[in-house]
């Protein structure tokens, strides 16, 4: 879902959708889903699209009020430059304006955030000139990845620390009782830049004092995510000797360019994998910030080449589902976060679709709002989860995140306390 303060052309926006659904290895976006025997979704692309049979399902719907008066709209505002961080709605209630009733809501695994980021691109360019050239989707054809896994070189790193398949099938019995009787809700976090710019000077001192420190750098992202887990499992006390698996959502593409993926391609599909930090309840909880976001940072680069991501793939062959190995021993939590820095959405130009304004003739059309929704049964299955959105025109971060109804009343109360910022770094 993305919110501008201008009036785009809904017609426009089809009609472009439609054209490059059109488009020579792009049909993939206008296929019908079919769900197999097995469970597993597989893509149905009719061999034309007509009027009876269209690319993409489109619905509009028009109200006669202003935003400000709408009962669940009003709530979705462009804030400005943000103080201290907050919880600014409670997203599921946005649900109804992101999609029509009878729109299917199973969208989940069409492509990861970078495949997305290339489908937006594409669309703004034909927004702007519909005779505009487009990249070709590689492998619009054919798996590029189906020898993945296939031919590892070296043991997965983490090998001695996963679960056994018995420890999977406990833990999953011991969770259920858990997931079937707390509700799990999603609410939107605003974070302001100041806040995590200050976190990051901070973070790079404490990484300065690390016994020989393999790296000195950590994103923004890391900061994000080391500083979020701190209030999640804050306002969650347990033993503090539990360990914590957090979960970086982190794109292949990078080291699969070597050999399976180009760099310089579009893939329309997933490549993602989940690299997995862990921690104690204490190291997380009484160890200077920059700790664990140096932590998360080099798991990324020891976990994310080429060689781990083969034995990784390799692993998950093996495996039941296909799921990949799962770090830490019975009593470990663990917290999902995926990014959607890199995708820039708060860069996005839709001027193309840009209804008669003679005041703003070649101004931008940026979204001030975006959020993607997860199917709700998957968000509430692998919560606690945190999506970030980026930052967006007043460098403000945005969070998604779906946890237990009780742990968001501690976590609004930990936000609201007048020293957050010092407390929690």
């Amino acid at each position: 879902m993305m919110v501008f303060d201008d009036v785009l052309d809904p017609e426009k926006l089809r009609s472009t959708l439609c054209m490059l659904a059109e488009r020579e290895g792009w049909q993939k976006i206008g296929a019908r889903l079919k769900r197999r025997w097995n469970g597993r979704l597989e893509y149905h692309i009719p061999s034309e699209f007509t009027s009876s049979q269209p690319a993409i399902r489109f619905s509009q719907e028009l109200y006669g009020i202003d935003i400000k008066d709408h009962p669940i709209a009003s709530h979705i505002s462009d804030i400005g430059p943000a103080e201290y961080p907050f919880v600014v709605a409670h997203s599921e209630a946005f649900v109804s304006l992101a999609y029509d009733q009878k729109a299917p809501k199973t969208a989940w695994g069409f492509c990861d955030g970078m495949g997305m980021k290339s489908l937006l691109h594409a669309w703004t360019l034909l927004l702007q000139d519909p005779e505009a050239k487009v990249p070709v989707p590689y492998g619009a054809d054919t798996n590029p990845l189906a020898t993945l896994g296939q031919n590892p070189t070296e043991p997965y790193r983490c090998l001695d620390q996963r679960l056994s398949k018995w420890q999977k099938l406990v833990g999953v019995s011991l969770r259920l009782p858990r997931f079937l009787l707390y509700q799990r809700i999603n609410r939107v976090v605003c974070v302001p830049s100041s806040l995590i710019a200050s976190l990051r000077k901070e973070a790079l001192k404490d990484i300065g004092k690390v016994p020989n420190a393999k790296t000195s750098f950590v994103s923004e992202n890391d900061i994000l995510f080391a500083w979020w887990a701190r209030i999640v499992f804050s306002c969650t006390p347990r033993n503090r000797n539990h360990k914590i698996n957090l979960i970086t959502t982190a794109s292949r593409r990078g080291p699969l360019s070597k050999d399976l993926l180009p760099s310089d391609s579009v893939y329309l599909s997933n490549a993602i994998g989940f690299l997995q930090t862990l921690v104690t309840r204490k190291e997380l909880l009484d160890e200077p910030l920059g700790y664990t976001a140096y932590r998360i940072r080099r798991t990324i680069q020891q976990d994310n080449t080429r060689e781990q991501i083969e034995a990784q793939e390799a692993l998950a062959a093996k495996s039941i589902l296909g799921l990949p190995a799962w770090l830490g021993d019975l009593s470990t939590e663990a917290l999902l976060s995926a990014s959607q820095g890199k995708v820039n959405l708060y860069s996005l130009d839709f001027s193309g679709a840009r209804k008669d304004q003679p005041s703003k003739p070649n101004s931008p059309v940026r979204p001030y709002y975006c959020q993607n929704f997860l199917p709700g049964e998957i968000s509430h299955i692998i919560s606690p989860n945190c999506l970030f959105f980026g930052k967006d025109a007043n460098g403000n971060y945005w969070i998604s995140a779906t946890l237990r109804r009780t742990v968001w009343d501690r976590v609004e109360e930990a936000l609201s306390e007048s020293d957050c910022s010092t407390k929690l770094s």
